[in-house]
Order: structure tokens, then C-alpha cells, then sequence
């Protein structure tokens, strides 16, 4: 098989991170030795608290995995002023101008991978310093859970939409497992698929006993917990968030009752257990201070990236000042109005709209002079819900069982999933199945709730290419138009990886 050229694992073991008080000792290489970082438990907690770090660069979660590059290639946002963004907006994908970030973006995930599998590799080499198995098996956990998180990414970005027919036995991004100068190698999609759900069941089965699910032995706090490290879970890749990826790599297997099933399940326990609670719009509404408005609905998140300066990050594209220089992206007046203005919504009450739904007008979007600001990530330095980027959250559980209601022509079983949602964002009436949405099938509705609830997240763009122009199912022979036009959603390999044959072009 072709081999990847590079990878970071070559020439960075573990990069120096701020915030990490060993990561601040490196060598004036930015490296740091393993026998200092892991000489004691402190050492693992910082190196995987610096792991969390890397994924929120601006490189990988922090900007163009999130709210810039897969936003813009897939969502209405719209860059203010025509500037060069609108390259990315229109697939120009190998000029210039967008070429770069893809090259980041490659490079960035597998920087992650890399020090995942440092870890992993360490962590082995250093049983006489993790000696209790419950604290090992949870390190171990979300490791290759991480992996799993940032393989999975990388191949809905860089591979194919389709994973299955013709396509099964093309080879794939590189699925990497291993701390090592050799470059690695790539595998099929079926192969690959394969290594993505075992790092994924192997998460599971370590994670087993995650303090998120209260199960944890007597005298865990006293013992392992002192410093309050395994508090704050939804922070972490727990238990139920490693589910949620399951049901995700589940709807891109095109396994759609198996997805839903554990979308149900995960919801169901996670709501009984108040592990999360759905956001309340009339607080929120009431609330005075931007400050202390939870914008990215955070109580309903099953993890979350914590970013420092976030707002700082992402003020240049969402919140500077109008005029010369303005790269703030927004949505139009067009776009908002259809979403959340015009009267769409039949009941057996009659037509009713979504004015009230916290995701747009009523709190969420801001007109300005040019269009609508999203003020999903609006915080200051001292407000109480910054620095937050949404990872998994359990309205896309939601989604997740209307979609494949939908795909099984029970349109009942959707409208429940999308009341469940609108509940809590402050619209009132309910959707019914019947003509529920007037001159639009469900499935536009599923499309445009997935927008009103998802935007500036960069999950439009993966929606988008899994599901392509139509929303298909063999089995109920449901074939519905989504889009007018297909969109080029697959990014390019990074030259260096490609010119020299070292890896296989899709």
C-alpha cells in the first residue's frame, strides 16, 4: 500500500502547550522528556489536558473544523465584504487563497493523533506510576477515544462521502495507531471503517465505569480525585459522549436503525440521569447580560471543548465592528426570514411562525447593517459560559431519530423528535405530520431545523455530505430532493502528502 509522507509523530513527540506547568519545562526544541512529563499521575492529567488543547486550535476545533472552513463550504454563512473567504464558500478548493487551510487542517488532526498515540505508548511504559486500573483504563479511554474523534473527522473531510459499494475497497485516509518514525500506511474504507469502530468499542469498554455514570468505587474522590481532575466529564470524551460518536460513525455506515436506537438510549439516560437538561428560553430571554446568556446551550452538551480567549478567536469573524477590513460572517436577511419569520408552520390551529425561537431573532442572531451576527459564542472574559465550542450535543440525538423516522416514511415519530427540540427554544406551537410544513416535504423541514439548530458548528458540512443532493433509504424506496445542486464537499490531500506518491489520490 502507499505510505503518508509526513506526520507530526516524526519530528514532534509532545508539543510545549501553555497552561500545562510541565509542558512549560520543554527544551528549547519544544520538547519535553517522557521520564520528566510522566514521572507521576499530575504529569498524565496535564499531558491529556494537553491533548484537549490541541484539538481546540484554530487550526482544528477552535476555527476550521467548527464555525470557519466547514462553514463556510457547506452553510448560508456569508463572508461580509466579498473578501477572500467567498474562495472557500464556492469549493475553490486547491488556489492560493484556500489551499493552505486545508494543508493546516491535515496537518493539525494528525498533530492530535500524534500525541494520542505518545500518550498511549507512555502510558504503557509508566504502569508503576498510573498503578490504579480504574485511573488507567480511563486515561486509556479517552485517548482512543480521541483518536477515533479525530480519524473520524479527518476521513469525512479528506475521504469519500460513500464508504460502502464501489468504493469499500479504495483506500482511505491513514488510520494511525502507533507512536513510530515509519510513515503510516493506508488502508481500505472497509479496513478503516473497521479500525475507527474498534478504537471506539475498546473507548466504551474502558470507560465503562466513568464517573458521569455514578458508578464509580468507594473512595474514588479521596483517592483519585483529590485534585478534581475527573470532575467536569462533559469537558472530557466521557462514556456517553464516545456513544454519541458510535451513533454518528453508525449513520455514515448507513446502519440507520442501529443509530437511532442508541441516539434513543444515550437521550433517554442522559436526561433521566441529569448528566445534561435542556436549555430554558424563557430564562434565557429574561437574562439582561449577554454575559450571562448560555448562547451555546451548554447544559445540553455531552462534550465540550474548553478554549482559552475563545472570544477573542472568534470576534474577528462574528463580532468586529462594521466597515473597511470587516471579515465578520453572517447570515442574510433572506436566509433568516425563511428560517424563523415567514408564517411556514401548519398546525390544526392554523399557520404559525417561529419568531420566538431563541436561535434566531428573538436572542440569537443581531441584525446589523449588512445581515444577521450569530452571537452563538458571544462572551467576554468574565462571562459565565465562554470559551465553550459544542462537540456533541443531545439535540443532535434528536436529529439524528427524525432523520431516520423520516427515512422510514414515519413522519410521526419526526415530528415528536422536532417538537422535542422547538420545546426548548421557545416556539410554542407544535409541528404535526400532516402538511407540516406548507409547500415543503418533512424532509426540507429536517434540513432547515438542522440549520436553525447547528449553524456556525460545522456540522452542516458533514449532514451535507453524507447525505448529498437526496435523502435516499433502499428500503422504503424514499427518494426526496433536498437540494437543487450537489455541493463539492471533498477537500484536497495536502501536496506534500500527494506529489510525491507517497499516499493514493481518492
Amino acid at each position: 500500500m502507499k505510505r503518508i509522507l509526513k506526520l507530526f509523530i516524526i519530528v514532534l513527540p509532545l508539543v510545549c502547550l501553555q497552561g500545562c506547568q510541565k509542558w512549560l519545562e520543554a527544551t528549547s526544541s519544544s520538547q519535553i522528556s517522557g521520564e520528566q512529563l510522566f514521572s507521576d499521575r499530575a504529569g498524565f492529567h496535564e499531558a491529556l489536558s494537553g491533548v484537549y488543547m490541541l484539538m481546540g486550535s484554530t487550526s482544528c476545533y477552535g476555527r476550521n473544523y467548527t464555525w470557519f472552513v466547514n462553514e463556510l463550504t457547506a452553510s448560508p454563512l456569508i463572508p461580509q465584504n466579498g473578501n477572500i473567504y467567498q474562495q472557500l464558500q464556492n469549493q475553490k478548493y486547491t488556489n492560493a487563497v484556500s489551499f493552505p487551510y486545508f494543508e493546516s487542517m491535515w496537518e493539525s488532526g494528525y498533530n492530535v493523533i500524534a500525541n494520542v498515540n505518545k500518550m498511549l505508548l507512555e502510558l504503557e511504559n509508566h504502569r508503576d506510576v498510573i498503578t490504579d486500573d480504574l485511573e488507567y483504563s480511563l486515561i486509556k479511554g479517552e485517548l482512543l477515544a480521541i483518536r477515533a474523534y479525530l480519524h473520524f473527522d479527518l476521513l469525512k473531510m479528506f475521504g469519500l462521502p460513500s464508504w460502502d459499494g464501489e468504493n469499500a475497497s479504495k483506500l482511505a485516509i491513514p488510520y494511525v495507531t502507533v507512536y513510530q518514525k515509519e510513515p503510516s500506511v493506508q488502508h481500505s474504507y472497509t479496513e478503516t471503517v473497521a479500525l475507527l469502530n474498534a478504537d471506539i468499542d475498546q473507548a466504551l469498554e474502558l470507560l465503562a465505569v466513568d464517573p458521569i455514570r455514578g458508578s464509580v468505587p468507594e473512595g474514588f474522590d479521596e483517592a483519585l480525585n483529590a485534585d478534581g481532575f475527573w470532575s467536569r466529564r462533559t469537558f472530557h470524551l466521557n462514556w456517553y459522549a464516545v456513544r454519541a460518536l458510535k451513533a454518528r460513525v453508525l449513520m455514515w455506515q448507513k446502519k440507520y436503525d442501529e443509530a437511532a436506537a442508541l441516539a434513543r438510549e444515550i437521550l433517554d439516560e442522559t436526561l433521566e440521569k441529569e448528566v445534561v437538561h435542556w436549555i430554558d428560553p424563557v430564562e434565557q430571554l429574561n437574562t439582561i447580560k449577554n454575559d450571562d446568556r448560555d448562547y451555546t446551550f451548554s447544559c445540553e452538551h455531552l462534550f465540550t471543548l474548553e478554549i482559552s480567549d475563545y472570544f477573542d478567536i472568534v470576534s474577528e469573524y462574528f463580532f468586529k465592528e462594521a466597515g473597511n477590513g470587516s471579515n465578520n460572517l453572517l447570515l442574510s436577511s433572506e436566509v433568516v426570514f425563511n428560517l424563523f419569520q415567514s408564517p411556514y408552520i401548519y398546525t390544526d390551529e392554523g399557520y404559525t411562525t417561529l419568531v420566538g425561537d431563541i436561535r434566531g431573532p428573538a436572542m440569537m442572531l443581531t441584525y446589523g447593517q449588512s445581515g444577521y451576527r450569530i452571537n452563538k459564542y458571544f462572551s467576554s472574559s468574565s462571562g459565565t459560559y465562554r470559551n465553550r465550542q459544542p462537540m456533541i450535543r443531545i439535540a443532535e440525538l434528536c436529529m439524528i431519530c427524525a432523520e431516520v423516522a423520516i427515512r422510514k416514511g414515519d413522519l410521526d415519530t419526526a415530528a415528536d423528535y422536532f417538537n422535542m427540540v422547538n420545546s426548548h427554544r421557545g416556539v410554542e406551537d407544535k409541528v404535526t405530520p400532516k402538511n407540516s410544513i406548507l409547500g415543503q416535504s418533512p424532509h426540507i423541514f429536517f434540513w432547515e431545523e438542522f440549520v436553525r439548530e447547528f449553524i456556525a458548528e460545522g456540522q452542516i458540512y458533514y449532514l451535507r455530505k453524507r447525505c448529498g443532493r437526496y435523502l435516499t433509504d433502499s428500503a422504503s424506496n424514499v427518494v426526496v430532493e433536498l437540494f437543487p445542486f450537489e455541493l463539492d464537499l471533498l477537500y484536497p490531500y495536502p501536496t506534500e502528502e500527494t506529489s510525491y506518491g507517497h499516499i493514493q489520490e481518492k
